[in-house]
């Protein structure tokens, strides 16, 4: 009975065995795929840009720096800035001590206000002055027609109740306005104010009516006359105003004031050390605390707002190069930025660098980055020739015959294999290469990048 057992699962093994193996290398192909296609790279074949150039190297230079000092001589007081340090045009870096610079500057603005209330009053009439000139003529008036006549006793007493009964009246309304509904600055203060004034001012002209009849009384008509010229030549000189000589004057004299505020002000600015454009403080010798002259070079400035770049180009290059051909210019501290630029002057002298005949070339930069620094290092693509949107591949996917001057790529097939076929290329660029025959547009190309399982084989050739 155990014997049939053991035969049993003999003929079971058996009949099953095929299949376990059948199963584990199933497995195995699935894995080897699986990786085949893991290790390779792909490209779809399709419409680029295609440059060929000449690389050069050079290092961002500024095409203008500038040595900063104080326009005076002074102790340093402060110090805003530090070396390397951005800057932006009117900055101010440093400040000596401008005490005496500060106070001067403030007497001169006093003195320009003063001549300019002096100018503004020569020019204005005033009011008082007016009223009491007009007043004084009046009198004088007055004063000849009496002595025209006789002037009596019975005339000076008449005046003198006047003056009387006017002075009352003046007290009377200074009492009202004193005493107005209100209080003080209301209206009705105002008012009674301004008729308290005419009172006095009444009053005051009854006083010297008085005045003018007793010096009048023995007086002549002649004399009262040359009373009245005066008078009136004095309210004429008034309303005239200043000559024209006068207000030149006064008008010379506001120009020498402000001319004073300038050369004062300009004193205070020279205490600053200013920024003449934006920059970055390349060095700098400034310490508060010290003194430091006219003449002493105190820090650097860097201008970013204008770069240069000079390259290095072989001799062999020379004959593929004319002025003016565009660069792409790409700097090794700032990955994937490409900045537009074109070929300047190339020097006629050679230099030796390395073993290896070179001339310099300038570079235009036509633009600029905010992050650019002196000193980068910059790699110069000079574009010899260019073909926009034609059918091109990868440089890293073509593989080259030297020998028969042909070029083959990787068609990916759809079982995954690699054909390689020939294709025929035109313009050679440092990226791209254009295809002019062999593939379309759309096919899958495929490089295996795997240094170990090497995949399926490579119909045609091999990589």
């Amino acid at each position: 009975m155990r014997v049939k057992i053991v035969l049993v699962m003999i003929a079971i093994v058996t009949f099953l065995l095929p299949f376990v193996g059948l199963r584990a290398q199933s497995q195995l192909e699935t894995v080897q795929t699986i990786t085949r296609f893991a290790s390779l790279d792909t490209h779809t074949v399709e419409n680029n840009e295609v440059k060929s150039t000449v690389e050069a190297l050079g290092k961002i230079q500024a095409t203008n720096t500038n040595d900063l000092s104080f326009d005076t001589s002074g102790e340093i007081v402060e110090v805003f800035v530090t070396e390397n340090q951005y800057v932006r045009a009117g900055d101010v870096i440093a400040v000596i001590d401008n005490t005496d610079e500060v106070l001067a500057y403030q007497r001169a603005a006093l003195e320009l206000n003063r001549a300019e209330l002096a100018l503004f009053d020569i020019q204005k009439i005033d009011d008082d002055a007016l009223t009491i000139a007009e007043a004084n003529v009046l009198s004088a008036w007055s004063s000849y027609n009496y002595s025209l006549g006789r002037v009596t006793d019975e005339d000076i007493s008449a005046a003198e109740v006047e003056y009387q009964n006017a002075l009352a009246f003046a007290e009377f309304t200074a009492n009202e306005a004193s005493r107005a509904p209100g209080g003080y600055g209301s209206q009705n203060h105002q008012e009674l104010t301004a008729d308290a004034g005419e009172a006095s001012f009444n009053a005051e002209i009854a006083r010297l009516q008085i005045e003018r009849l007793k010096a009048q009384q023995n007086a002549n008509a002649n004399g009262s006359w040359g009373g009245v010229i005066t008078a009136q030549a004095e309210l004429d000189l008034l309303l005239a105003g200043p000559t024209a000589d006068e207000i030149t004057l006064a008008e010379i004299d506001v120009q020498m004031a402000q001319l004073e505020v300038d050369r004062t002000y300009q004193d205070y600015v020279d205490t600053h050390l200013v920024a003449p454009y934006d920059g970055y403080i390349s060095s700098m010798n400034l310490e508060a605390g010290t003194t430091v002259s006219n003449t002493e070079l105190v820090a650097e400035i860097i201008d970013i707002s204008s770069f240069e770049l000079t390259i290095e180009i072989d001799e062999v290059d020379l004959g593929l190069l004319d002025v003016g051909m565009p660069i792409d210019v790409s700097l090794d501290a700032m990955s994937g930025l490409v900045l537009d630029a074109e070929l300047g002057t190339i020097s006629s002298e050679s230099m030796t660098v390395d073993g290896v005949v070179v001339y310099e070339a300038d570079v235009i930069l036509n633009e600029i980055t905010p992050e650019m620094r002196v000193g980068m290092t910059a790699e110069a693509n000079i574009i010899t020739n260019s073909r926009a949107d034609v059918l091109s591949v990868p440089n890293g996917f073509l593989r080259e015959d030297r020998a028969s001057n042909t070029a083959f790529v990787n068609i990916l097939r759809d079982d995954g294999t690699l054909q390689e076929i020939e294709v025929e290329l035109g313009l050679r660029g440092i990226e791209y290469s254009e295809v002019i025959g062999g593939i379309d547009q759309g096919m899958q190309i495929a490089i295996n990048n795997s240094s170990g399982f090497q995949g399926p084989p490579i119909l045609g050739g091999g990589q």
